[in-house]
């Protein structure tokens, strides 16, 4: 006999797939007052540090990375400091882009973009009324949290916009109806007024594991 945890449980997966005939047949057993009953899964959480491997070091070759980053987040990249040292430097690869590899399969990715023109960033991603501000993993330092989602495509262009939108974490959001705002976005600063900083995604694994084979191949 099926208890009522178990009959909730199956709820939230039938509400997902009401098409399917087999799935329909089985809503059936769930009792009438049960029907409706919205099942909130927690928010999917980042793993620990040392759950991830660290790629940092990645082609700066510009048509590689047009194909995975718009001409606007480029543009951002190229004006922060360390990708100014490594110009001048002349160095062939760039550690502007770093990517936190999950060692568990089908977990999300995280990148990390050293950015400059912070501030303006900021205003072009982070409507002024949904921003959100936690502290950093870092001391001294903030996270400014509530990416407008309909700015987005425009900023990161299709590939990394599609990424973020099948990782686990924008998934969670939608099921949430978070669709205005979102998470997955974020800005590490010093201070309120930084004029650089780290813009940070979380992406998905399909997209993000084709994205890695080819930036780190140098």
């Amino acid at each position: 006999m099926m208890n009522e945890t178990n009959r909730i449980s199956l709820l939230g997966i039938l509400g997902r797939n009401l098409e399917n005939p087999h799935l329909r047949t089985l809503r059936s057993m769930a009792p009438d007052e049960l029907i409706g009953f919205q099942v909130h899964r927690p928010r999917p959480p980042e793993r620990s540090k040392e759950e991830y491997w660290i790629d940092k070091f990645c082609t700066a070759d510009a048509d590689t990375l047009s194909t995975y980053f718009s001409p606007r987040i480029r543009y951002f990249m190229e004006e922060s400091c360390l990708r100014a040292w490594e110009m001048r430097k002349s160095i062939i690869g760039t550690e502007v882009v770093r990517t936190d590899v999950p060692k568990v399969v089908f977990e999300d990715y995280l990148m990390f973009f050293e950015v400059g023109l912070a501030q303006d960033l900021i205003s072009e991603l982070f409507p002024a009324d949904k921003r959100m501000i936690t502290p950093s993993c870092c001391p001294d330092h903030f996270s400014l949290t509530g990416a407008s989602v309909e700015t987005m495509f425009a900023f990161f262009g299709p590939y990394l916009f599609q990424a973020i939108d099948q990782s686990k974490l924008r998934e969670w959001e939608k099921e949430e109806k978070r669709s205005e705002i979102t998470e997955c976005v974020e800005v590490q600063l010093r201070d309120p007024t930084s004029r650089h900083g780290i813009l940070k995604l979380r992406i998905g694994w399909s997209l993000g594991h084709g994205l890695v084979n080819t930036l780190y191949k140098i």
